[in-house]
Parts: structure tokens; sequence; C-alpha cells
């Protein structure tokens, strides 16, 4: 102890500590040689100490009279907490300075023999052997052995009871102390009801002003906001922050840790600004009162970075983060635990900013230097090593994510115990990667147990319990049971409102989650409802800049597509692209989203395809540059680029580019991954379009086949592959294999997705065409009929999938020799197809086609067949001359020609 002291004042010259720190130090040096306490009695050495700390022999042998008379056990300490009361000195960290200094176990051994040397003089139950074992017990809490640090302090506990009673300030220290044991443990009740015993018992003895109470004060808000009670923390922080700064002033070290402590409650309640203008304040003032290398300084520039980054502010978070890892070097040095900690910080905003590369390397030093110091199972090295896990799944490196959170799990495991939350963490953590993986069963299997242990461990509103719900709700929804998804997703959006209130970020996140459930199920009015407030709160909260506000609006503004509220979709989408674009640049990844959303806006409304086609384009071959061609989200956007060609009708580049994602897919995620089957899904569909009904039918058939394996029959995508064959036997006139698929599958979709969804709608016109080519005309009109009704009042009178019903029922109505009717129907579906896809799209030829037929069944011939050519030389154009379209509406050219006697 008094070797550290030592080097501290010897190291002065270096100015990296306060001169007055200094000063107080070897007043502290002088006591400790003076009475021969952790070092041998040296009158010499205490007077030369006394004189370079500027105190008077007056003023030492007045502290040594309070010392002498003193029975409390931590007597020193209470010199030390009157000298720390005036802002001057600081708490020495003697565990990173014996890690930082390589003789950690030296001083361990010499600690241990101390405490048996005095054993041996002095009574067991001595001041000062309590206060070298509560040096040791510091040290094993920082080691991360926990239970030894544990024991050690209980055992203080029972001494001091019996030497001075329950209500000394030593034994009320021992039991704060234990208290922060137990909340590192992750005993957070445990650690509550002995902090809340000490604040008690220092209210009743000190006073509710004292130094010592407003401590244990912040030790139980800290201990709160771990069990989520944000609110109740930052109500006793204010009042601590408010009474300390009227005892101490403004500029007082702890008056300035108080509104620091308070800043992150801030922060974790979602109030991103008051925290910022807190840590503001609090980072100018150490810089003008304690100096810029002061520790307490340092802390303040690493909070407010954090704060920087929650506000989406990662530049500003960068740079004071590059500037506080310079200092903690100079301070610190390379090798110390608070440098690591800092470097990981750094890591996290690179991470934030798609610098994988950075962050990885970062990263790994991190986890190298913490083996080094701190030893292969310290909890912060196995922290920094899920950190690095979550580095690779955001680039995809889903194997070797999962690899190194197994690690860490059974690492925590052992360390920690199974009931410890960071071991429920790493579980949480391994399940995320699961449903990356689609391992939907071991993803459910294992969200259930943490969802269960948090809920037992931590009480059923924690924040930790309801994350953990949210993400058993987005498993259930990867699998298909939506209508589960949406039960405990509602749940968590009510609990997280009550709790969090309806501004927090934990809140939102969860109605989001809720949003995504609802647009799987159809429900898109309900998802733009609650996309919509989502997106007015994070406006208002973090402006309409912030990168999950930008992320809002991209999501809303897909939904608004579905709805055909094409010109809002546009406009939002151009904001989101715009903005990130400006603030973060070409290649950012919210860049790519909104570029990839205006495309999908253009895709919908069949309008300027070519530039939705050449946004596609550099979304595919950015995120192959950044991410590598095996990305999962590589290989989306090569599906997302393959539908901007296949509403071109470019079937062929089409299907070149689903071959080549289904090849990286199978590949990279495995024959059976969810985005390997939906390439193949894709691809069938594309070879319907082609004319290759029988490769289609093939590749749907398996498949279903794989997919009612993994998933189930009534999964969502098992559905749409179902309708998907359901369409394919239309076009291969095998009318009774499609009304009885067609029966089935819109039995399920009105159950599974509901009245509104698009595989309903879909599986409802397969069955609507199966009755009109088998003679059941009123079925089928009727059908079609509610068909329009529902895809007008979801999706809106001008999207296709209404203009395409409205096709069929014109062409029912033909059937029934309603000429008038169909006519004036099809007359509208093809002036809508006209206005919002264009004259040349396929869509559109299919509507000219179909008035031809009306034409000629009310008798037009000649009007009918100038149509008619037009269309055969349309279909040419964009589908080619061998496609089965254009072979047939050429064969009834040929035949009407033959018939008028051209």
């Amino acid at each position: 102890m008094t070797k550290t002291m030592e080097d501290q004042i010897e190291g002065a010259n270096s100015e990296s500590l306060p001169a007055e720190y200094v000063r107080n130090l070897a007043f502290q040096l002088s006591i400790c040689y003076h009475l021969g306490f952790g070092t041998a009695r040296s009158d010499i050495k205490s007077m030369k100490l006394l004189q370079k700390s500027g105190r008077s022999q007056e003023y030492s042998d007045n502290a040594l009279n309070q010392i002498e008379m003193s029975t409390e056990v931590m007597s020193v300490g209470n010199l030390y907490g009157s000298l720390a009361e005036s802002g001057l000195v600081l708490p020495i960290r003697f565990f990173h300075h014996y890690v930082e200094n390589g003789i950690l176990e030296t001083a361990l051994s010499i600690i241990i023999r101390e405490i048996n040397d005095l054993e041996n003089a002095l009574s067991v139950e001595s001041s000062l052997i309590l206060i070298l074992e509560a040096q040791l017990g510091t040290i094993y809490r920082e080691q991360g052995k926990w239970t030894m640090a544990e024991n050690i302090y209980s055992d203080i506990i029972k001494k001091s009871k019996r030497m001075n009673g329950i209500n000394t300030q030593s034994a009320i220290n021992s039991m704060m102390t234990l208290s922060s044991i137990h909340l590192l443990q992750g005993r957070w009740n445990e650690a509550a009801e002995l902090a809340i015993q000490g604040l008690d018992t220092m209210k009743r003895t000190l006073g509710t002003a004292h130094l010592s109470t407003i401590a244990g004060l912040a030790q139980v808000a800290s201990i709160l906001s771990s069990q989520g009670e944000w609110k109740k923390a930052a109500k006793m922080l204010e009042e601590a922050k408010n009474t300390i700064t009227k005892m101490l002033g403004p500029e007082h070290p702890d008056s300035l840790a108080a509104k620091g402590n308070l800043a992150v409650v801030y922060s974790n309640l979602g109030r991103l600004k008051e925290a910022e203008i807190l840590e503001c304040q609090v980072m100018e003032t150490s810089k003008r009162v304690l100096g810029e290398r002061h520790p307490y300084t340092l802390t303040s520039i690493m909070n407010l970075a954090s704060t920087y980054r929650s506000q989406g502010l990662s530049e500003a978070a960068e740079e004071l983060e590059l500037k506080a890892r310079k200092l903690h070097e100079i301070v610190f040095g390379t090798d110390h635990p608070a440098t690591l900690a800092c470097v990981n910080n750094l890591a996290f905003t690179y991470r934030i900013q798609a610098r994988w590369e950075e962050a990885e390397k970062l990263e790994l030093w991190v986890i190298d230097a913490s083996k080094r110091l701190l030893g292969e199972k310290h909890p912060s090295k196995l922290a920094f090593m899920a950190d690095l896990a979550t580095i690779y799944r955001d680039q995809g490196r889903l194997t070797e994510a999962k690899e190194l959170e197994l690690e860490v799990l059974q690492a925590r495991k052992e360390v920690l115990g199974e009931n410890h939350p960071h071991t429920l963490m790493s579980m949480a953590n391994l399940v995320v990667t699961y449903q990356k993986q689609s391992q939907w069963q071991p993803a459910e299997h294992l969200g259930l147990q943490v969802f269960q242990a948090s809920k037992r461990l931590l009480g059923e509103l924690h924040p930790s319990t309801l994350t953990a719900m949210d993400s058993l709700a987005s498993t259930y929804r990867g699998q298909g049971e939506l209508r589960k998804s949406e039960d405990i997703a509602f749940t968590v959006v009510k609990a997280t409102t009550e709790v969090q209130g309806l501004e927090h970020p934990e809140t939102l996140s969860s109605m989001a989650n809720l949003a995504s459930t609802y647009r799987d199920q159809g429900k898109w009015k309900e998802a733009e409802h609650l996309e919509r407030q989502v997106l007015k709160i994070r406006t208002q909260v973090l402006g309409d800049e912030h990168p999950l506000t930008l992320n809002i609006m991209a999501s809303l503004s897909l939904t608004l597509g579905h709805l055909g509220k094409f010109s809002e979709a546009e406009k939002l989408s151009l904001f989101v692209l715009n903005t990130a674009k400006g603030k973060l640049g070409d290649e950012n990844a919210l860049t790519l989203v909104g570029m990839a959303s205006l495309a999908a806006t253009y895709r919908d409304q069949g309008k300027l395809l070519t530039e939705a086609e050449k946004m596609e384009e550099h979304v595919m071959k950015t995120r192959i540059k950044l991410l590598g061609e095996s990305h999962r989200q590589v290989v989306d956007s090569m599906g997302n680029l393959a539908l901007t060609y296949q509403t071109q009708s470019k079937w062929k580049d089409a299907e070149l580019l689903l071959l080549r994602a289904t090849d990286i897919s199978s590949k990279e995620l495995g024959e059976e991954h969810l985005a390997t089957l939906t390439c193949k899904a894709a691809l069938a569909s594309n070879y319907r379009r082609l004319g290759s009904y029988e490769k289609a039918e093939d590749m749907f058939c398996h498949t279903i086949q794989t997919l009612t394996r993994l998933l189930g029959a009534e999964h969502p995508k098992t559905l749409a592959a179902m309708i998907n064959l359901g369409a394919t036997y239309r076009n291969l006139h095998a009318w009774e294999d499609v009304e009885e698929l067609s029966l089935r599958t819109t039995e399920m979709a009105n159950r599974i997705c509901g009245p509104d969804h698009s595989n309903t709608l879909a599986s409802m016109s397969n069955l609507a065409l199966a009755y009109k080519n088998t003679g059941r005309l009123d079925d089928a009109v009727m059908l079609l009929l509610e068909l329009i009704d529902r895809s007008k009042r979801t999706l809106g009178p001008e999207h296709q999938e209404t203009v395409t019903h409205m096709c069929n029922l014109a062409s029912t109505y033909r059937s029934q020799r309603r000429y008038d009717e169909a006519e004036a129907l099809q007359f509208n579906a093809k002036e809508i197809s006209e206005r919002t896809r264009g004259n040349k799209h396929e869509d559109t030829i299919i509507c000219s086609n179909n008035l031809a037929w009306i034409w000629r069944g009310q008798g037009r011939n000649k009007e009918a067949l100038d149509l008619l050519a037009e269309s055969v030389e349309l279909f040419n154009t964009s589908l080619g001359g061998d496609h089965p379209y254009t072979i047939s509406v050429t064969k009834v050219l040929q035949h009407w020609s033959e018939e008028d006697g051209g």
C-alpha cells in the first residue's frame, strides 16, 4: 500500500496528477510512516513527507490525536474521508496500480502476509487488520473473484459489529461494499436490501445531509438502475445532486460526480438532451477545476461520448473517444483496465459506423490485453469477447459469432453462475444469432429459457425480462406463429409503456417490433398507425435526422407502399436517403436502406424503373464491397434487384441474378436456410413468368416440402409458396388442382394471416379463376367482387393487385356476355395501369389484350384486331417471341385475321 503511494508521489513530475493531489498523498504517507502502518516506522521519512505535503506539525499532531482516540475500525479511513471532503484527494486504485506494474500477485502475497503478521502481533479483531482485509477484499472484487470478496467483507461486517456495533461508520461502509459485490454478482435484491439498510442507518446516525449518506443514496440509486427502476433512481440522484451541490458548491468533485451519475440515468431514460447538457457542464467544469487529465474529467468525456452515440452523433462521439484514449494512455498507461474500457467504447462507435475492420482490430487488441492483465476468464475480458461476437454478427459472420458466443456463455456459467444477468445476456445474444441463421427451434428453446430465468430472477416487469419477451415474439414471427407473436409483442408494448413511459427507447423499439408482426400478417393499417406513433415520438425526442428516426421512416415508407400511398412513401424514402447520405456518407448502411426503400417505392408504382434499377445495383455492389458477397444483406439486395428486373419484364436478367443469389446463399448459409429457400421460391416464380411452367412446378414442390419440414405447413412462407404453386397450376390449366389447393390455402390464409393479408387475397384470386374456368361463373364473380373490395380497402384503388382483380372480374363478365360491364371495368383498369406503370408494362399489355377480347365479343372486330396486333408487338418486345403469352396471343391474332379475311 505504501509502495503504491510512494510511486505516485515520485512520479508526480510527469504532470499526470494534480499537484494538490500529490500533497495530500504525501500527508497520508507521512501518517503511515509515523504509525508504522503498512511499513516500518520512520520519523525521518514522516517529517520529509509532512514538509512535502505543505501541512504544519500542529495539523499532523491533531490528525494523530484523532486516530489514537478513535476506536472506529476505519479510523484512518475517516481521516482520509475528511480530506476527501475537501475535494483534493482521490481514492487510490490499488488493484489498477498493481496490474499496471505487473505486481498483482506479489502485492497479494504481501497483504496476506501482513494480515497474518498483525494477527500474530495484535488482536485478531484489530482495526488495522480489518483495513488490510478490506483492501484484500477490494482487490478480489476487481479481479472478478466475487465469492472470495463476499466472504471477506461478510467477515469484516461481523467483526465490526462485535467491536463497535452495527451503527458505526466502518460497519456501514463494509455493508455498502458488500452490497456493491452482490450487485456485481447479479444478486440485486440482496444488494438493495443491504444498501437500503446501510442508508437508513446513515440517515439516522449521520443525518440526511452528510456526505456518506448522500453517497449511500447514490449507491441505492445505482442498484435501482440495475433493476430497471430508472425513474426512482433519477428521483434519488436528483435529490443527491441538489443536496451535495448546496453543501459543497457546484464545482466540487463530488458535486460533479453527482451530476454525472444523474446524466447516465437520464440517458437510460431516453432523456438524451438533458443528459447531454449535464455531461457538457461536468466535462467543462472538470477540465477547468481539476484539469484535463484528472480521472473525473476522463470519465465525463467518456459519458458525453456515449450520449452523443445514443443521439446518433457518432462522429462527435468518435472525436471525444479518440481524445479520451490519448489521455488515458498518458495518465494510466496503455495496459490499464481503464484504458481498455476506453478503447472498447471506441470500437463500439466504429461498429455503429460500420467500420468493421477497425472495430474488430481494436476489440481483438482489448481482448488480448485484458487476458494478459486480468486473466483468461475475467468478467471484463468475457464482456469484450461478447462485443467482438456482435461485430462478427453484424458483418454476417454468423458461424464465428455463434462459436464465440458459445465460448463466452460457457465461461460465464463457470465464473458467474447460470443465473447471473451477464450469463442470461450471453444466452440472449446467442438467440439473436440463431434468429439470423433461421435456426428457429434452438432460438425458441433458448429464448424461453432466458425469459423464464429473467422473470424468476429479475421480475416480470424488469427491462431484461421484457427484452427477452420481445425477442421471443420475433422468434415466433420468424416461425410463422404470427398470432402468438402479436400477443407477446402487444404485452411487451403495454408493459414497457407502463414501466418506462411512452417515450422510452425500449418502448418505441417494442412498438416497432409489433408493427413488423402486423406487416407480416398483412395488417398494414395497424402497422402504419404504430409506425407513425414511433416516428412522431422519435422525431420529437431525437430529431428527424437521428438514425433510429430514419430507420422507422424507411419502415413506414414500405408499409405505405403496400397501402398504395406511394406519394408519401416516396417522400419519406427520399428524406431518409438524402439525410443519411448527407450526414453519414454514400456507403453508410442507413443510406443504403434509404436507397433500397426509394427503389422499392418506384418499383411498386411502376415508374422510374431504370432509376430504381440503378439504385438497386448500387446498393448491391456497395454491400458486396463492405460486407462481402456472402452476407445476408447482399443476398436480399440481389432479390430486390431481381424484383426490379421482373417489374420491367427482364425475366432473363432476373433469372441470372436469382441463380447467383441462390448459389451464394446455399454455400454460405446452407441449402435449408430461409434466405436460400426464399431465393428458390423467387426463382420458381421467375420461371413461371418465363413460361417454364413444369420447371417452376418442380421447384415450388421441392421448396414447399423443405419449408413444411422446417417451419410447418402453416408458416406464411410455406403458404406463399403453395399459393404460387396454385398460380403455376393455373398456367398449366390444371383447374381441378388449382381449386383443390386454393380451397385449402384460402382457409389457412384467412385463419393464419387474416382476411386482408396478401397471401389471403392471392389465394382467393386463384380460387376465383378456378371457378371461372370450370364454369362456376357466379361463384367467381362473387369472390372477385369481394377481392376488389378488400384490395381497395387495404391497398388502395390504384394498387396493382386491385387492378389485377379488376381485370379478372372483367374477364369473368365477358364469359357471362356482360360486355358493357366488362368493357367499363377493363377500360378503367387499363387506364390505371397506363398511368401508374406505363403503356409498355406487361400488366398494361395484358389489360389491352383483355379489352380486345371484350371488343371482339361486342362485334367491334376491327378495333379488337388492331388492339390485339399492338399487344402482340409489345409482348414480343417485352417478353420475347418464345414466351407462352406471346405465342398464345400471336396465334389468336392469326386466327382473328383469318376469320376476318385479313
